[in-house]
């Protein structure tokens, strides 16, 4: 029995020959099914993914308690599900002055940590 139906392929192969793909571009792929008595025809063709160069937005902010004070906040957060093919080397952090239109402003730049 089949438990894993995911399929991971580097985008440095992707983007090499005879792919040659580039950012947008769709991966389209067709599927055969294996058993002990052969091989199924192909699938459907579909569209399992787009190819992004950058990273998704990073998730999970939390406070974190451990460190916050009354003179201190620290916020953590992970990265997103993408990190578009090649690793994040760091952050810049925003915030909210409290203004009415949410103006976010820069607070800190290329943080290498996943805490701020």
């Amino acid at each position: 029995m089949v438990s894993v139906r995911t399929c991971t392929i580097s985008f440095e192969t992707l983007k090499a020959a005879p792919f040659s793909l580039v950012k947008d571009d769709s991966v389209t792929v067709k599927i055969i099914s294996q058993n002990v008595y052969g091989d199924s025809i192909l699938s459907v063709a579909g569209v399992g993914a787009v190819i992004q160069l950058v990273p998704d937005a990073p998730i999970n902010f939390a406070n974190d308690p451990l460190t916050t004070t009354d003179l201190v906040i620290r916020f953590t957060w992970t990265e997103g599900a993408s990190n578009g093919g090649t690793a994040v080397i760091d952050y810049d952090v925003y915030y909210d002055q409290g203004s009415a239109t949410a103006t976010y402003v820069v607070l800190a730049e290329a943080v290498t940590t996943t805490y701020y």
